[in-house]
């Protein structure tokens, strides 16, 4: 009796057809509907309608059994998708840390005592649950209660490259499509980084998700914002979601600092040692301090280009970090910061030296073909390869520009 009040029983209305005439109050029959996940579910009649010959339809009211409510079978629901926040934590999948660039920061003179400014990343791990991680630096530990969505590249990709694919199985699917003003605005902005150093900004548009593969691709692209350039990654090199997830962390304003990632849930947290220390080494002046290197870069009027023709024009697009600009367009802006100059370095076919340009205010520099004969003596002719080093100098106390960009093409 106390079951048959306390347990939740399933009730329904049924109309059918005349083949179940010998249905009375009390009968008991199996309901199967795959549709709400039922199977076999015994059930009793408690009312029923025997309908009139005319219609052919019986209609009756049921209610589920209730000596057999403890094997009634019901198909297992998908998973909801949440997990239990006090099981073991897992080890990071990937993390990381970069200098911080001016927009993050503007004109502060640095964190307190004089530090320096650098920035966290980290992908939680699985299986296992992680609610954060702790940063530890010189003993103190930092907590933050953020992941970073982050993949891997699942191709190669150059410094034309306009769209790309990554797997999408950390975190992929809080990054959605920006609309214009978004967009401009840096709503969604990618690092991406390798073992030797390079790193470039991306900010892009648009992500489409491929469930199956666990897959998701990255187009409408603005390569090499912020002060980096457009710049080659190999397949499998990480990279970060940068602005759905990262938080700042004081570092040495000298030398190199040893960040030591420790993941947490709300019932403990991951032994120290587990996970990859990752070492971040200042510069001087820090980076936020330094002008940007420009952009849209081309080499007679083509970008990144295989070879030229004729003699070699270089130019590019102003980039001013103080100044208004969006990163639909990696940041133009009409002029250069205050003081900014540019030096080209031309190496010939030998991949000598020949020529250096400094002090270019402008954003355009022509080489022509008289002088890159005289500067190529003996060769008597122009040559049949170049390799291009573009630099930007500020003026004190601001630093000269973090990313050189550097071409090499051959000439038809």
């Amino acid at each position: 009796a106390l079951a048959g009040l306390a347990y939740p029983l399933a009730t329904m209305s049924i109309k059918t057809d005349r083949t179940n005439w010998s249905l009375r109050p009390g009968s008991v029959f199996k309901l199967t509907w795959p549709t709400l996940g039922l199977s076999e579910m015994v059930c009793r009649v408690t009312r029923i309608n025997a309908g009139d010959l005319i219609s052919g339809q019986i209609s009756f009211e049921a209610v589920e059994d209730v000596f057999a409510v403890t094997w009634a079978a019901y198909t297992a629901p998908d998973h909801s998708g949440w997990d239990n926040p006090s099981g073991p934590v897992p080890a990071l999948e990937d993390q990381g840390a970069f200098l911080t660039p001016y927009p993050a920061l503007g004109d502060g003179s640095g964190g307190p005592g004089g530090t320096a400014q650098g920035s966290v990343v980290a992908t939680r791990g699985y299986p296992g649950v992680s609610t954060g991680f702790y940063v530890v630096i010189d003993g103190t530990s930092h907590r933050k209660r953020f992941f970073t969505p982050s993949g891997t590249l699942q191709g190669t990709i150059t410094e034309t490259t306009t769209s790309f694919v990554l797997d999408a199985s950390r975190d992929c699917h809080l990054v959605e499509t920006a609309n214009g003003p978004d967009f401009a605005a840096g709503r969604n902005l990618i690092l991406i980084q390798d073992g030797s150093g390079t790193e470039e900004f991306i900010a892009f548009q648009t992500v489409s998700y491929d469930e199956d593969a666990e897959e998701i691709t990255v187009s409408d692209l603005a390569r090499g914002c912020i002060d980096t350039a457009p710049s080659p990654f190999s397949t499998g090199v990480r990279v970060w979601f940068v602005s759905y997830g990262t938080d700042l962390v004081d570092i040495e304003a000298s030398g190199s600092t040893t960040l030591t990632f420790q993941p947490f849930n709300n019932t403990g947290k991951l032994p120290l040692g587990l996970c990859d220390d990752t070492v971040i080494g200042s510069l001087d002046p820090q980076r936020r301090h330094r002008v940007f290197c420009p952009t849209d870069v081309q080499y007679n009027s083509a970008s990144f280009p295989t070879s030229i023709t004729g003699e070699l024009t270089v130019s590019w697009e102003h980039r001013d970090r103080k100044g208004l600009w969006k990163y639909d367009d990696s940041g133009v802006t009409d002029d250069p910061e205050g003081g900014t100059e540019y030096t080209l370095k031309i190496y010939g076919e030998s991949d000598t030296l020949i020529r250096t340009e400094a002090g270019i205010t402008g954003k355009t520099w022509i080489y022509p073909e008289s002088e890159e004969i005289a500067d190529s003596s003996p060769l008597g002719r122009l040559n049949n390869h170049l390799r291009v080093v573009l630099t930007t100098q500020g003026t004190f106390p601001d630093g000269d520009g973090l990313t050189d960009i550097e071409w090499e093409f051959d000439r038809v």
